[in-house]
């Protein structure tokens, strides 16, 4: 997109907005219960997604799988890899399209938003509040991304695969905003988990489903978080530990996944993304190019 000098802003104005940023940029969640505040998407990107009608049956011992992948077991205890969980989660996201999302994460700082996603793409977007009520916006079209940080009176567009200025730093710090969104990149973070166990059923959002969990390091488990999330020191978060649990419906559907982190001199960190709307429809649009700035 062009953008006249005039909208240009100086790098370093942008830059100095970042700390504050960053000592809001989240992580966590919470339990299987909690409410998540509703958060207004970015004004510029409409969405408009309805929740597909399923039926609340119990799960069966085996539940029916999307296209590409093998049922998922439903039996209390069995024992279940999370590359198996992966290929659900992601022949599901294949099939439906879209999906709506709520985020709400709590710990040494917080989040809480909502996004919705068109998989192909990708066509994503991000709205929330995050620590102190600060406000910031994420929309991605392919291979450009828009960003509005807390107090901007403008979007800033950037190159995802830019190294340089802003749009490394959207690469590092503020693209873990989509990963909510992208059910594809949630499943490859649950493939890396480890072993799942089967939990039993459970009703999430008015939806039949069956609860995975999985004992994990607080390392593999902050994937879900974005990457701008610093005030834990590494090597504590070495030390953490985390359940990360999923509730799956009986057409593979991920209807939410949950992350508790457990870190020495820490406060606990908890993750919740609860899933709707899948193949609804979603419509991702850039801001106004009068509103956009290009550094």
């Amino acid at each position: 997109m062009h953008v006249p000098k005039s909208l240009r802003a100086p790098a370093g104005a942008v830059l100095a907005l970042l700390p504050m940023v960053l000592l809001a940029a989240c992580g966590g969640g919470s339990d299987e219960t909690g409410g998540t505040t509703s958060v207004p998407l970015p004004p510029s990107a409409s969405v408009a997604a309805s929740a597909s009608a399923v039926p609340s049956a119990t799960p069966s011992a085996s539940a029916p799988s999307a296209p590409g992948a093998s049922p998922l077991p439903t039996a209390k205890s069995v024992k279940l890899a999370g590359s198996a969980l992966a290929a659900t989660v992601t022949a599901a996201a294949r099939r439906d399209k879209t999906v709506k999302s709520s985020v709400d994460v709590s710990g040494p700082l917080s989040v809480e938003g909502k996004g919705a996603g068109q998989q192909g793409g990708p066509k994503l977007e991000f709205g929330g509040t995050l620590t102190g009520g600060k406000k910031i916006s994420v929309v991605r079209l392919g291979d450009t991304a828009y960003l509005k940080l807390p107090g901007a009176s403008s979007w800033y567009e950037v190159d995802v695969d830019g190294e340089a200025g802003m749009d490394g730093t959207y690469r590092t710090t503020f693209s873990g905003y989509e990963v909510p969104e992208n059910l594809t990149a949630v499943a490859k973070v649950l493939k890396k988990m480890g072993t799942f166990t089967v939990a039993g059923p459970a009703t999430v959002s008015g939806l039949a489903t069956t609860k995975y969990t999985v004992r994990t390091s607080a390392t593999k488990a902050s994937a879900l978080l974005p990457p701008a999330y610093q005030p834990v020191n590494p090597t504590r978060m070495k030390q953490g530990r985390a359940t990360v649990t999923a509730w799956v419906d009986a057409q593979g559907r991920l209807v939410r996944v949950t992350s508790v982190a457990s870190i020495p001199s820490t406060k606990q960190i908890s993750l919740k993304i609860t899933y709707s709307g899948w193949g609804g429809a979603v419509d991702v649009a850039a801001p106004p190019a009068g509103q956009v700035t290009r550094l």
